[in-house]
C-alpha cells in the first residue's frame, strides 16, 4: 500500500497541472511501473436518451488506429469496461465480465480488442454521491504480465486502486475536466448564465453581446457536450461542475 504522503503529493501534482492531458500523462507515467502499458479515463453522465458513444468524454493512451475504430463504430455501447462502469460499482479483471453484457457488437469489439493487444487488464467504476455522474478508470496488462494477471492485481491492488481513485478525485475538483471539453470562456459564461434561467435576450443584454452571437456560443457548447437542446446543455452543464464560477 502506498504512503498518505505519496498519494498527498500525486494529488497536488495533478492539481498543479495546467491541463488535462498533463494529469493523464501522470497517472500513466504512475502506472507504468506497475507494468501497465496504456489505459482510458472515462466520463459521462446519466442524462441521457442517445448512446454512450455519444455523451462520452475520454482519455486514452491505447493506439490511434484503435481509438479511430473505437470511436468511428460507436464501439463505447458495446464495450464491457464501459458498460461494467454504468451496471456496477465493483472493480473488475477484464476476463471477468468479458461476456456479462450482451450487445448486437459485443463480438466485433472483443475481436477489435484482442487484435490490438488489449486482453486483459481492469476497469474501476466510480459515480457521484448523487449518482448522476459516472467515471471509471482502467488499464490494459503487457502481454508479458498478462499470465501474472492474478497474483499483480491482488499483491498490488491496494497501490494501484488508491492512485486511481485519487487521480478521479483531483482532477474533479480540481476543475481540469472543464478543459477536457474546450469551451471557450464565453460559451462557458453562457452556459452559466443558461443555468441561471436567463433567457438568450436576457444574456446577451447581461454580457453586451448580440443575440446572434450568445445563439451561435451556446449552439457551439451544446456540440462540445453533445447536448440534445438548451435543457439538456444546462443540466450536463451542473452535473459536470460548468455552472460554477
Amino acid at each position: 500500500m502506498l504512503e498518505d504522503k505519496k498519494l498527498f503529493d500525486f494529488a497536488e501534482a495533478i492539481r498543479n497541472t495546467g491541463r488535462m492531458n498533463e494529469a493523464w500523462q501522470l497517472i500513466n507515467r504512475e502506472m507504468d511501473q506497475f507494468g501497465f502499458t496504456g489505459g482510458t479515463y472515462i466520463l459521462y453522465t446519466e442524462l441521457r436518451n442517445g448512446s454512450i458513444s455519444d455523451d462520452m468524454l475520454f482519455f486514452s493512451s491505447y493506439d490511434a488506429d484503435f481509438l479511430q475504430t473505437y470511436i468511428g463504430e460507436g464501439m463505447a455501447d458495446h464495450d464491457y469496461a464501459v458498460l461494467h462502469c454504468a451496471h456496477s460499482d465493483r472493480p473488475a479483471r477484464w476476463s471477468d465480465i468479458k461476456d456479462k453484457y450482451r450487445t448486437p457488437k459485443r463480438g466485433v469489439f472483443n475481436e477489435i480488442s484482442s487484435d490490438y493487444g488489449l486482453r486483459e487488464g481492469f476497469v474501476i467504476p466510480i459515480k457521484d454521491r448523487r449518482g448522476l455522474l459516472i467515471s471509471g478508470i482502467g488499464f490494459c496488462m503487457s502481454n508479458e504480465q498478462e499470465a501474472e494477471a492474478t497474483r499483480l492485481l491482488t499483491d498490488q491492488w491496494d497501490s494501484i486502486s488508491q492512485l486511481c481513485l485519487v487521480f478521479d478525485e483531483a482532477v474533479k475538483t480540481s476543475g481540469k475536466l472543464r478543459g477536457g471539453y474546450g469551451l471557450t470562456s464565453r460559451e462557458i459564461d453562457c452556459i452559466r448564465l443558461v443555468c441561471q434561467g436567463k433567457y438568450n435576450k436576457e444574456i446577451a443584454d447581461i454580457l453586451k453581446l448580440a443575440d446572434k452571437t450568445v445563439e451561435n456560443y451556446l449552439q457551439n457548447a451544446a456540440q462540445k457536450l453533445r447536448a440534445r437542446n438548451k435543457h439538456h446543455l444546462a443540466a450536463k452543464a451542473a452535473v459536470l461542475g460548468f455552472a460554477a464560477p
